[in-house]
């Protein structure tokens, strides 16, 4: 994780629900987090069964992952979605933001 989100997981949010905790949960899913984000900054295209078997975690979280990669807190990745054949099976690329849509967020949440 860049140091420019340092503190995204320390506090208590609405994004991670009312049963988070920025103590016990906070390590866990910043590293979590970074395991995806890096993962899938290598430019190709995965579904989500494939990044479970890739990272070991379970698809719901890869999902929401995948969904706070788009949010400007998170950094404003650039996240396409297909359907891979005529099955119901998706497949996620992701792209580091464009430029101009850098944000520096520092410790504690604040922006510059």
């Amino acid at each position: 994780m860049s140091s420019n989100q340092t503190g995204l997981f320390d506090r208590p949010t609405r994004t991670f629900g009312p049963a988070y905790d920025p103590q016990k949960d906070g390590p866990r899913l910043r590293r979590q987090h970074e395991v995806i984000r890096d993962l899938m900054l290598d430019g190709l295209w995965r579904s989500l069964p494939e990044i479970a078997l890739a990272t070991g975690y379970p698809e719901a979280s890869i999902s929401a992952q995948l969904r706070h990669l788009r949010k400007e807190r998170f950094g404003s990745y650039e996240m396409t979605k297909r359907r891979r054949s005529d099955g119901g099976l998706y497949e996620y690329h992701v792209e580091p933001p464009k430029q101009g849509h850098l944000i520096e967020i520092r410790p504690g949440g604040s922006r510059r």
